[in-house]
């Protein structure tokens, strides 16, 4: 039997196929009780990464959105870009000629 992995019924009906046999394995070895637990376990794993995914989506997208209202403010002329750093002041150097944030990267 060949599995069309691009097809999303098909990856489900395998993924299912497959758990049922694990579950009927397991359930004969520990009982239902601990195929319960298993199957309870699965899902709120599942539930959990889906409500991290849609987070991490909703934060690249406010991002993005972020990034696109100042681009087309920086364009139109309405924000100006300063040499240096953030807060504006110029950055420190050390005796061996590297600032602050370079010694912090090449500490990474």
């Amino acid at each position: 039997m060949s599995i069309d992995f691009s097809s999303q019924d098909d990856r489900l009906s395998y993924l299912n196929e497959k758990l049922d046999d694990v579950l009927a394995s397991i359930n004969a070895v520990y009982g239902s009780s601990l195929t319960d637990e298993l199957v309870t376990r699965m899902e709120r794993t599942i539930i959990d990464f889906n409500d991290e995914i849609a987070s991490v989506m909703s934060d690249i997208k406010d991002n993005a959105d972020k990034k696109n209202q100042l681009l087309h403010e920086i364009i139109d002329g309405n924000v100006t870009i300063s040499e240096g750093s953030s807060d504006g002041s110029t950055p420190t150097t050390d005796t061996d000629g590297l600032s602050a944030w370079e010694k912090k990267l090449e500490g990474l």
